[in-house]
């Protein structure tokens, strides 16, 4: 005798299936089975539908936020203490939208679906260098500031978002150095506006120009590195404003200097010539002789760093300096001792080669220690110093070359100290 289970009929002639349901409540349960399942299948539709939307909203935002904060123009004066707080809060305002595209990217991410909706969105958006990329799959999506992309194989899109977040990463990295900075050069402000001023005392005894033509080519001394660090940390910086950038035609009009002792500016030497007699009556400059007499007192025996010595030494000279009075003083070009410790692009990209055809052997090229060329801005870039902040003045620049000969003198002593542990 069978008895249903859902329904409770029962008799001789009662079958029931392996689940204990009758004929009729069979049909019933498989109807209610049928429901159930077209009733998920439509809510699973609607899921992706809605994923889809979200996943193209999503893209859409990705990439017209990317592209409006990366076209930011940061502003003029970024480094102006004056709109310290104003410039802070925009570069914090960046700040939050690339954290808002981060989360972004990690959402789309983390779904496989919507993952690959935006990857179907992201092919297209694919560009090729060239022919030989195109032929190798080999491509990038400027947009997004993504570099290398492969199309001749199954790409992983999660991978390349991915790619994406690092650019966002690195993109706040960058913003937060730029908020340090500004920090840093307020410090630096405070520091140069507070540091000593050596009184420049008029005098009535004239002082002969020099001639060009009596100045040998100065020897320029070397950093030894067996020696101790700390034994060039007293040196006294020079920067010149002239009239132009010929030695026999060039007239100075403003001269400073940065004395340091252990590294650190300890004094302050800041002249402007006077060119006319207007400027003389309003007392806000001095003649030639007045101002090498009192620069001679300031500079004493203490070692010169500076970039282009040469040309700084003439001009000089030629105003009545004269350097070859104290012969055992050491004197140290900034650009010239660099060329110890970087390298230009063509230099490093030779390297690269012989590194790519026998790495055994030879190196692997330093590309973080790479420039342009040897110059004040190239080294500037590399020792991460600001040239142009706070629209440098004279004794700025004086202090921005005591800087970079600090970062080149430790550069040198620190990349031998890596080669003697090897």
């Amino acid at each position: 005798m069978g008895v249903c289970l859902k329904c409770g009929k029962k008799g001789l002639l009662v079958h029931v299936d392996e689940n204990g349901f009758c004929k009729k409540c069979r049909k019933e349960y498989e109807a209610q089975l049928a429901a159930e399942e077209a009733r998920q299948k439509e809510i699973i539709e609607q899921e992706k539908i809605a994923e889809e939307a979200r996943a193209n909203s999503l893209f859409d935002d990705i990439c017209n936020g990317y592209v409006a904060v990366t076209n930011l123009s940061y502003p003029s004066k970024l480094y102006d203490p004056v709109n310290k707080e104003e410039n802070i809060s925009f570069l914090n305002s960046v700040i939050n939208e690339f954290n808002r595209l981060i989360c972004i990217s990690e959402e789309i991410s983390s779904n496989e679906h919507m993952c690959s909706i935006v990857g179907m969105r992201l092919k297209d958006e694919i560009k090729y260098r060239d022919a030989r990329a195109e032929k190798i799959g080999c491509g990038s999506i400027p947009r997004l500031g993504i570099t290398t992309v492969w199309t001749d194989r199954p790409i992983d899109w999660v991978a390349v978002l991915k790619e994406f977040k690092k650019n966002l990463e690195n993109g706040i990295n960058r913003i937060n150095e730029d908020i340090a900075r500004i920090y840093n050069l307020e410090k630096e402000r405070l520091l140069i506006d507070n540091l000593p001023s050596f009184n420049i005392t008029p005098c009535k005894s004239s002082v002969s120009d020099y001639s060009i033509s009596d100045l040998l080519n100065l020897r320029l001394s070397k950093i030894d590195k067996w020696l101790d660090m700390d034994l060039y940390s007293d040196f006294i910086t020079v920067a010149i404003n002239s009239t132009s950038f010929e030695i026999d035609d060039d007239d100075i009009f403003e001269l400073a200097a940065v004395k340091f002792k252990n590294w650190k500016p300890v004094e302050k030497f800041d002249a402007k010539f006077s060119l006319d007699s207007k400027t003389q009556e309003e007392k806000c400059s001095y003649k030639p002789d007045e101002i090498m007499d009192s620069f001679s007192i300031f500079t004493e025996s203490y070692a010169f760093a500076i970039p282009n010595l040469s040309s700084h030494m003439k001009l000089l000279y030629k105003y009545g300096y004269n350097m070859l009075a104290m012969p055992k003083r050491r004197y140290y070009d900034i650009l010239k001792l660099s060329t110890t410790v970087l390298k230009t692009w063509d230099q490093v990209d030779r390297e690269e080669e012989l590194y790519s055809k026998n790495p055994d052997i030879h190196p692997c090229p330093d590309f973080e220690s790479a420039v342009d060329n040897f110059s004040v801005e190239q080294l500037s870039i590399v020792y991460d110093r600001d040239m142009y902040g706070t629209e440098r003045d004279c004794v700025d620049i004086a202090f921005l070359y005591g800087q970079l000969f600090h970062d080149v003198v430790y550069h040198i002593f620190n990349s031998e100290k890596e080669r003697r542990e090897l």
